[in-house]
């Protein structure tokens, strides 16, 4: 027999690295709809999960219509965008 490992399957794409996919199925993250009650903030608390990782997961997740638990999204899966402005007539 070889020495491969073996890679724990997940719906998760290869660009967000070997360790995070390994890192997620093994805190019990195999699909996309898993995701959806974990925030950006407890994922990135995961050893092997980083901000590179956390970008691509949430446009996945937006492609699909879904979000992280702490994405402020619209209807249509993407984040709302807020523009205000200020008494001075600034906008930030």
């Amino acid at each position: 027999m070889g020495t491969h490992e073996t890679e724990n399957p997940t719906e998760f794409p290869h660009g967000i690295g070997k360790v995070a996919r390994a890192v997620l199925a093994l805190n019990g993250y195999t699909r996309y709809d898993q995701l959806t009650g974990v925030s950006a903030k407890e994922l990135l608390k995961l050893h092997g999960i980083g901000p590179k990782a956390i970008r691509i997961l949430e446009a996945e997740l937006a492609a699909r219509g879904q979000a992280l638990a702490d994405s402020e999204t619209t209807g249509s899966g993407r984040k709302a965008t807020v523009q205000v402005t200020t008494t001075d007539g600034h906008d930030t």
